[in-house]
């Protein structure tokens, strides 16, 4: 979906945009879109259980060794606050970095 690309690129578009997103599954019989947000694609709302309780609920279905699902609660943990907003993404990171640095002067060079 082209429109959900364009929304990436604007700045913050992980809080502020909204992206269509396929709540169902043809083969259920179903094929509902919706807008929804990072947070809510990742984590649920509502309207969707969310991609991470979904991942959840398979693990607890397979028989993962109790490290590897620590490891892997560890990335979960990560995605999902890059998700609501918790841990700031790498471009807000690279924005605040470069806008606080002492040699930048507001001119859009960066050297």
């Amino acid at each position: 979906m082209d429109i959900n690309m364009q929304r990436a690129h604007n700045r913050d578009a992980v809080f502020n945009e909204r992206f269509y997103f396929r709540r169902s599954s043809p083969a259920d019989g179903e094929d509902t879109v919706a807008e929804l947000t990072a947070n809510e694609i990742i984590n649920g709302s509502a309207e969707f259980i969310g991609l991470v309780p979904i991942v959840q609920m398979y693990l607890d279905s397979i028989s993962v060794e109790e490290n590897v699902r620590r490891q892997i609660e560890r990335y979960i943990l990560f995605v999902r606050g890059r998700a609501n907003g918790s841990i700031m993404t790498a471009a807000a990171w690279i924005r605040i970095f470069v806008r606080n640095h002492p040699a930048y002067k507001f001119d859009s060079v960066v050297s």
